[in-house]
Formats: structure tokens, C-alpha cells, sequence
């Protein structure tokens, strides 16, 4: 699984990864053309909250742990929970990618910690029609993001969250 938020210089790369003489890898040639098709659908779902981004200030949050770190890590099996979030952010908009599917609600603490309610304009899913229903949970330190039970997608879910600018400006300069 790729990981956009490690740091702005080790960005995700999704793929086929070609070897030293330049081959495809055997792990890419086996795909059939419906996983190939299935995974450029889902690329296309998720691209906004990876190409383009940077980490935001805190870029993960979830009790999901790597045991192993450093370089050929890749064979590590992970079991995400609905509460393990990458957090990406491109201009206004941060995404917040839930790694596995929190049915019913989606509980984001970070969020909280980070922004004030008023700053939230909405909040969006891509692939979802509509915004999402959400709330700010004093009690439980987190946003509250409404979800339904059915997933839109396999893997990787992105809740867009749209900011409002801290500033207003006009013609570049600060009224």
C-alpha cells in the first residue's frame, strides 16, 4: 500500500515499477485486465488526495503499526482499522484517506485538534453524491463524518474536507 504522507520528497508512485533492464514486473504482468481496469478506476477516485498534495501537520493518525522499518518492508502484512488515516492537503482542501471503511461514522481526532469548526466549509467523498453530513465532537475530541454502510470503492476511502481561507485577499494583497 502506498503511503503519500511519509514526507513531501518520498511521494506516492502507483504503477507498474519496472526492473533494472526495464521490464514490467512479473507482480504488474499478472494482473488481468478487469484488476487492471478496477485499479485505474480506483486511482482515479483517490488521485486528488495524493498527486499534487503534501503531508498535513500531523500526517497520520490510527493504532495501526509497522513492526519493521527502513527498506524492503514491503512484504509486511497490515490489518488497517476504520480509525487509521492518512492526511494529505492541497491548498484549502485536506483529505483525510480512511485505510480501511468506517461504516456508519467516521471518527477523525486529528482533525479536531487541528481546525475550528467555523473553518470547515464541507465535506465531500469522492464518488458520493452530495456533502456529507458532520459534526464537531467536544466530548469525544473528533470529527464526526456520517457515512453509509455500503463502501464506494475497495480500498482507500478520501473524505474531502474544504476549507475556508483564513484570509480574504484582493488582487494579491491582504485587506
Amino acid at each position: 500500500m502506498w503511503d503519500s504522507s511519509v514526507n513531501e520528497w518520498n511521494s506516492a508512485r502507483m504503477g507498474p515499477k519496472r526492473d533494472v533492464t526495464g521490464e514490467l514486473s512479473h507482480d504488474w504482468t499478472r494482473l488481468t485486465r478487469p484488476s487492471r481496469a478496477f485499479l485505474d478506476q480506483w486511482a482515479v477516485k483517490i488521485r486528488e488526495a495524493i498527486y499534487g498534495t503534501t503531508p498535513w501537520t500531523t500526517s497520520c493518525e490510527g493504532p495501526t503499526r509497522m513492526l519493521k522499518s527502513g527498506g524492503f518492508t514491503e512484504g509486511e502484512k497490515l490489518a488497517y482499522t476504520p480509525e487509521d488515516y492518512r492526511l494529505t492537503v492541497n491548498g484549502d482542501t485536506l483529505y483525510a484517506i480512511a485505510l480501511a471503511w468506517p461504516a456508519r461514522e467516521a471518527v477523525i481526532r486529528t482533525v479536531w485538534q487541528k481546525l475550528y469548526p467555523e473553518e470547515i466549509v464541507r465535506i465531500t467523498m469522492p464518488g458520493v453524491d452530495g456533502d456529507l453530513r458532520w459534526t464537531c465532537d467536544n466530548t469525544a475530541r473528533a470529527l464526526r463524518i456520517e457515512t453509509s454502510n455500503q463502501a464506494p470503492c475497495r480500498h482507500a476511502f478520501v473524505f474531502r474536507i474544504e476549507r475556508r481561507r483564513p484570509f480574504a485577499h484582493d488582487q494579491g494583497r491582504f485587506r
